[in-house]
């Protein structure tokens, strides 16, 4: 059994064993103050172990609280951190497909340049098939047009050869008259 270190640095067995002698040579009035002066103290003492029973209820609910959040907040992190890992598999996949979308998009510009070199060499292709058959019908009108002259002699002849041809027959004109006709022609 440990005894206890009063404030004056005695144990409380020396302070039993002196203050029963103490006690016995006190007056009756001297004891009651004793004794109220002992009550007064229990009664600061009682209320001080019940500030600081409350006290330590309320740090143990702190204390509990402040566990809780930090279990609610390493639970938060936790989750943090599973979502950081996916949003860096979610930012992969999207740089991924940007360089995707970025060498499709030089594939369409260079066939947006091979296609324009193309339509521009159609165009220039066209040109010429154009002049071409500009010429060709300039070339046809004239041709027509010396058909058409062609053919109007050509008509005039067989014309002139009918009549001179019908002429010798129905007159049975002779030789000369024919080749006279022939000349006409």
């Amino acid at each position: 059994m440990t005894d206890d270190i009063t404030s004056e640095g005695k144990t409380t067995h020396d302070e039993k064993s002196s203050g029963l002698g103490k006690l016995e040579s006190m007056s009756k009035e001297e004891l009651i103050k004793v004794v109220k002066s002992q009550i007064l103290l229990k009664k600061k003492l009682e209320t001080k172990i019940f500030e600081l029973t409350t006290s330590n209820t309320n740090f143990s609910q702190i204390e509990q609280e402040l566990r809780k959040q930090i279990d609610d907040e390493q639970l938060n992190y936790s989750k943090l951190m599973i979502e950081f890992d996916e949003n860096k598999i979610h930012q992969s996949k999207i740089e991924e497909e940007l360089n995707v979308t970025r060498e499709s998009l030089e594939s369409f510009r260079l066939q947006n340049e091979t296609l324009k070199t193309s339509c521009q060499n159609l165009r220039d292709e066209i040109s010429n098939l154009d002049n071409k058959l500009s010429t060709v019908h300039s070339s046809f009108t004239n041709e027509s047009q010396k058909s058409s002259s062609h053919f109007e002699l050509l008509s005039k002849f067989i014309s002139t050869t009918i009549e001179c041809n019908n002429v010798g027959i129905s007159d049975e004109r002779s030789n000369d008259d024919v080749d006279d006709a022939f000349d006409i022609c």
